[in-house]
């Protein structure tokens, strides 16, 4: 009886750490052989605004010149992806040409959420010239965001 208990805790606490942390190891699933998809390019215009861009998936996240690539899967009706939209741009208006960000509505791109195996939104990736680096599933505030993105740096 006492080992089902600890057992039942701990799987209490683990789920705890990763809803709160959106700790939870995504596959590691290149980019380079994504289908086809469109997605939003999330951009600084000169007056500091932030600017949604249409844009080609495989064109904003395959590049060659090193810089990070934050992917977010998302759809409109997903609470929690409306929460971590800000800190996202957040992180974005932070980090400026050194970060590219990307939004994928998992509704108009299912082609693509199927690729990278998606299961649950938001779902974050980060990638460098197409290949994956890791990411985080759930809500994750921008100083945590900017923190892993550093580590990667």
């Amino acid at each position: 009886m006492r080992l089902l208990r600890i057992q039942i805790v701990s799987v209490c606490l683990s789920t705890v750490f990763l809803f709160t942390a959106g700790c939870i190891q995504q596959p590691s699933i290149a980019a380079t052989a994504a289908p086809d998809g469109t997605a939003e390019l999330i951009e600084i215009g000169v007056d500091g605004e932030i600017n949604h861009v249409e844009a080609n998936f495989s064109d904003a996240v395959i590049r060659k010149d090193d810089k990070l690539v934050l992917v977010d899967f998302w759809a409109e009706w997903c609470g929690p992806c409306l929460r971590l939209a800000p800190e996202l741009e957040s992180v974005k208006q932070d980090w400026g040409d050194r970060l590219v960000l990307v939004k994928v509505d998992v509704d108009h791109n299912p082609e693509l959420a199927a690729h990278f195996e998606v299961t649950s939104i938001p779902d974050v990736r980060i990638f460098r010239n197409g290949e994956p680096l890791g990411g985080f599933m759930g809500y994750t505030d921008g100083n945590t965001m900017s923190a892993r993105l550093k580590s990667l740096e």
